[in-house]
């Protein structure tokens, strides 16, 4: 599930604003998005297709939730696009002559999220992924031979930190877990 464009908002025309092009490979991608700017107020998102400053939200991809804020945490988004698509990066001053020098850095590969799984105190496992792999399902089974029926998980994850995440109760048999993606 795609993000939803937080618009409506003042039109990038009202500030000085770069936007970058690039085109995907043959394949899927997930594409990563690092702004920093120390020094500047800055912001970044992603368009799918083109870009209209007089329209912030046509063809919205995805954004950094937040400005730099002259901060020295960089700020970091995900995206996916498909095969061959072309993507938009734009990189907009928050306020008229608060924009400045900025890295941007813009990677992509495979979209396969990473499950990370980790022990918590009272007999649990506490699960979590990307919240830039929205739609994939959290599924488990107590063998892993074979084709074994894999389940989903039913408790509901939240969000939290630019993480889903669910806690579960340990059994007292071997639990696999994975993420997957229905097909459309």
């Amino acid at each position: 599930m795609a993000k939803t464009c937080p618009g409506p908002f003042p039109p990038a025309s009202n500030h000085a604003y770069d936007a970058y092009q690039f085109r995907n490979g043959p394949s899927n991608a997930c594409i990563s998005v690092t702004l920093t700017a120390p020094l500047s107020d800055v912001f970044s998102a992603a368009y799918n297709d083109s870009f209209d400053p007089l329209n912030l939200c046509l063809n919205y991809l995805a954004d950094a939730g937040n400005s730099t804020g002259n901060l020295l945490t960089p700020r970091t988004y995900s995206f996916d696009v498909a095969a061959n698509a072309t993507f938009i990066v734009t990189v907009n001053e928050v306020n008229p002559a608060t924009g400045g020098p900025y890295t941007l850095d813009v990677s992509g590969g495979d979209c396969r999220p990473v499950l990370n799984i980790t022990s918590i105190p009272g007999n649990k496992v506490q699960l979590d992924w990307t919240t830039a792999s929205a739609g994939y399902g959290l599924e488990s089974t107590n063998i892993v031979t074979g084709a074994p029926p894999w389940p989903p998980v039913t408790n509901v994850p939240t969000a939290f930190n630019g993480r889903f995440v669910v806690t579960n109760n340990v059994s007292a048999s071997d639990r696999f877990y994975r993420l997957r993606k229905p097909l459309p």
